[in-house]
């Protein structure tokens, strides 16, 4: 009997023996599956809002302490306003620490900073917040970590995201931020504006955050917007220069609209054709300012035309003067023309810029030619060149330069027949016909 006891003990001892690295193990397991569940629901807590949206920024071990304390009711939140619904008194935050969103509703008892009320917190705007279990917002005030500046210079790269400040800038050219798509608001006189209306004319004040990675802006306020100088009818000036504040500025017929900033400017432009016109112009960006410049008082002056012929008529830039007369016109390069039978067309360009001003027109006969005087007798004799009659008796012809056959004849007596050659241009040379009775 004792000896089947002992036995019987020594193979529970045994099998217990067995048993206990297994048990070991499985409860090794099972808490290290536990460990590793907890972590997974406290992370996704910490790097989740309320409404478990889940932040694509990793953070370290060191930093889940943090966020987590930022993540808890009662505790100060560093945000930026996403949405505001001033009708149901809720503001919707973006944690800037962890990227999560977070919807908590104004009370009475809410303390907000002076001057600040439901309608005037706007998206884009930078506070810290606490909020109570029940989502209420407990106080908003002023976070300490937000920076803003003013200056000019801005451009935004949308493919990278960035907002750069360029030379125009007087304090931060060359300094560049990151944006948040969605959540960066742009505005100016209070209203939303999109990205591509603002210009690096604008003053513009920027505020933003440093999460300790990287500076973010989140609002952009046009303080000084910038508005348009159209010029209109600039091709009545010739030769036009253009100066703002006395300093000269480019301009071209073909792109007569200027660009600045908003504020008050003397205009002043210079032209070969009229007096300096100078003009003070407001611009803003609500509307562009005018500037007609068909109303110049444009100079004029006289042209006298002296000629080689008479009798021709007169066109300046296409239209009919009179060739007789002193022409008054405005200052400005005008086409002459001169035209007349029996002569090539005469044309040149004549610039009008003082009082006094001429153009001597040369013309050219449009073939040479020579001049023929006949006499005859009897006087009734008739002239024929090339078998054609040309006149009777004594009288003269213009002929072009070349060789003739001209030949008398009248009834009764004998034809008379002489060669005329005319090779020199304006020579005149005579030619006598002296007929005999038959």
């Amino acid at each position: 009997m004792n000896s089947k006891g002992n036995s019987d003990l020594t193979n529970h001892k045994k099998k217990t023996k067995s048993v206990m690295p297994v048990m070991m193990t499985l409860v090794v397991a099972m808490g290290f599956i536990v460990s590793i569940a907890s972590f997974s629901v406290v992370y996704k807590y910490i790097m989740s809002d309320s409404e478990g949206e889940i932040s694509t920024e990793r953070f370290s071990a060191n930093d889940i302490a943090g966020q987590a304390l930022a993540n808890l009711t009662g505790s100060d939140i560093d945000a930026v306003v996403k949405a505001v619904d001033a009708n149901a008194g809720t503001v919707t935050f973006l944690n800037l620490k962890n990227e999560t969103t977070n919807t908590v509703s104004l009370t009475d008892e809410s303390i907000l900073p002076q001057n600040v009320t439901i309608d005037n917190v706007t998206p884009g705007d930078i506070y810290t917040y606490i909020f109570d279990k029940d989502k209420q917002l407990t106080e908003l005030k002023e976070c300490k970590n937000a920076w803003e500046f003013s200056d000019y210079g801005i451009t935004i790269n949308k493919t990278a995201q960035l907002i750069k400040f360029t030379g125009e800038a007087k304090s931060h050219a060359d300094q560049t931020y990151k944006y948040v798509d969605g959540i960066t608001t742009a505005k100016r006189y209070d209203a939303v504006i999109t990205f591509e209306e603002l210009s690096p004319l604008d003053l513009v004040q920027v505020k933003g955050y440093d999460n300790g990675k990287i500076n973010k802006i989140y609002s952009i306020n046009v303080q000084k917007g910038h508005g348009q100088l159209q010029l209109r009818n600039l091709n009545s000036i010739s030769y036009p220069t253009l100066y703002i504040n006395n300093e000269k500025r480019s301009v071209n017929k073909n792109t007569p609209n200027i660009y600045l900033a908003e504020g008050t400017y003397t205009v002043k432009i210079t032209g070969s054709n009229c007096d300096d016109i100078v003009k003070e112009v407001n611009i803003n960006p609500k509307e562009p300012y005018v500037l007609d410049l068909a109303k110049a008082m444009v100079k004029s002056g006289v042209l006298n035309v002296t000629a080689n012929v008479s009798d021709y008529k007169l066109y300046i830039n296409d239209k009919e003067y009179s060739p007789t007369e002193s022409n008054l016109l405005e200052y400005g390069t005008y086409t002459v023309k001169a035209v007349k039978d029996g002569y090539q067309d005469f044309t040149t360009q004549v610039t009008i810029d003082a009082d006094e001003n001429t153009c001597a027109i040369n013309m050219i006969k449009s073939e040479q030619s020579a001049s023929v005087t006949f006499s005859t007798s009897p006087e009734d004799t008739v002239i024929y060149i090339d078998d054609s009659p040309i006149g009777t008796g004594s009288f003269t012809k213009e002929l072009p330069l070349g060789s003739y056959i001209a030949t008398a004849k009248h009834a009764g007596y004998g034809d008379v027949t002489k060669q005329i050659n005319l090779s020199v241009d304006g020579q005149s040379i005579s030619a006598d016909f002296v007929l005999m009775a038959n």
